[in-house]
């Protein structure tokens, strides 16, 4: 599908487990995704590929299995999309690729503010264009729930005031200086990231050598795959992909091995023990970075 058949899609709700690592994008990961696009437009006939977001799908019956076990029941939007999964026609948890989604899910919420597609290239209206509908009284969620309750908050409260272009309008200096504004959690870098990201592609995608370019987000020709895997696949395999050069940390290489030891000597019981723990550690290593 296109970029925005991804994240526009109204049947599709996406979810991060929370073995996943936080939100991990910085300035030289938002650099490189303009220069693609720039690239991208430069020809006469654009095309490009973005790597497959991979996933596994969340039974709608009952919201369990094995990657069940790795959703933040804590989360209330979780709870919301568990109470009302008969209205979710299709529900995935995202094992590889939510740097890019998270990513292109923002930078398009922008573009439809401050550079709107003509109404004939988007299957529907902003700002239900980026919600998966329900009924009252929730009304909707965002397409996207955040790995942790305080990450995924921070989100949901940034989602929730850009789709209010009656209150927000299509100014750009309004919503830096709201970006600017936000009170982000003690020890969470994380959200730091997430902030700087929003700002990164308001400098990166909005000066006027890079709008037309970002018009190519809505192009069918601009494409991000999705891979559907299993859960006792995706959970002993491990197949973290280094997002627009993010390497890999240290715990994400100690993780990669002990997954690979525990399948390769039969011992795959210990497989959601090790995304639990490392889950764990993640939010702590990520919550000490400064300290």
């Amino acid at each position: 599908p296109s970029v925005r058949q991804m994240v526009g899609d109204p049947q599709v709700l996406f979810v991060i487990p929370t073995f996943q690592r936080p939100y991990a994008w910085e300035g030289k990961q938002i650099n490189d995704l303009r220069d693609d696009l720039l690239r991208a437009f430069g020809h006469a006939s654009p095309i490009h590929y973005f790597a497959h977001i991979h996933v596994v799908p969340i039974n709608p019956a009952g919201w369990g299995g094995e990657i069940g076990k790795f959703l933040d029941y804590g989360n209330p939007d979780i709870q919301t999309a568990q109470a009302n999964a008969a209205y979710i026609p299709q529900t995935f948890a995202v094992v590889d690729g939510q740097q890019r989604l998270v990513t292109l899910y923002l930078l398009s919420i922008l573009q439809e503010l401050l550079a709107p597609s003509p109404h004939h290239m988007i299957p529907t209206s902003f700002p239900t264009l980026f919600q998966v509908p329900l009924p009252p009284p929730v009304n909707w969620l965002p397409r996207i729930i955040l790995g942790t309750h305080a990450d995924h908050a921070f989100f949901r409260g940034i989602v929730n005031w850009l789709l209010n272009p009656a209150q927000i309008g299509t100014n750009a200096a309004a919503i830096r200086a709201y970006i600017q504004g936000l009170v982000i959690a003690p020890h969470c870098p994380s959200q730091h990231r997430l902030r700087d990201a929003i700002l990164a592609l308001l400098d990166q995608f909005f000066l006027p050598a890079a709008i037309p370019a970002i018009s190519l987000l809505v192009n069918f020709n601009i494409k991000m795959g999705l891979t559907e895997l299993n859960a006792a696949y995706a959970l002993t395999s491990f197949i973290t992909l280094n997002d627009r050069g993010k390497s890999l940390t240290t715990l994400e290489k100690l993780k990669a091995l002990w997954l690979q030891s525990a399948v390769t000597t039969g011992n795959t019981t210990l497989v959601p023990g090790i995304h639990h723990v490392f889950g764990d550690l993640y939010r702590l290593a990520d919550s000490c970075v400064h300290v």
